[in-house]
């Protein structure tokens, strides 16, 4: 299916994982919002993207507060991610990476850090191609 926008808020329950599009390889996305405000759970994963989905205009994740052990600006397993944004206000990560999970691609990753607790912080992603990436320490 295609959604023109997702938006995911976490403030409280519990997830093992958070996504801002959907789930299949055929599934896309404009564009996607994840805000993380209040939510704890550190074994929970956030992703901008989908499980297997591509965005076609951008992603943006953002923690406020709360704790979760990590967040992909982009993708799980597949997927064009063609800009993904991750915001580290606040709240604790174990680790944050402006790309993709598993697969897939991303073309260009913003990561800002603020006042986040962060163990690490990646401007790509952890297996797949980044093309650009710009990481922001404040």
């Amino acid at each position: 299916g295609v959604a023109t926008n997702g938006n995911v808020v976490l403030t409280g329950g519990t997830v093992t994982s958070a996504y801002g599009c959907g789930k299949g390889e055929n599934t896309t996305c404009d564009a996607t919002r994840v805000w993380i405000n209040g939510y704890n759970n550190d074994s929970t994963v956030v992703y901008g993207g989908g499980a297997k989905s591509s965005v076609t205009k951008g992603t943006s994740v953002l923690i406020d507060s709360g704790k979760v052990r990590g967040i992909f600006g982009g993708s799980n397993e597949l997927g064009t991610v063609v800009k993904s944004n991750v915001y580290l206000s606040g709240g604790n990560v174990t680790s944050a990476y402006g790309g993709n999970n598993a697969g897939g691609q991303t073309d260009n990753t913003y990561v800002e850090l603020g006042g986040s607790t962060v163990t690490d912080v990646y401007g790509g992603g952890d297996e797949p191609f980044t093309r650009r990436y710009l990481r922001q320490l404040i």
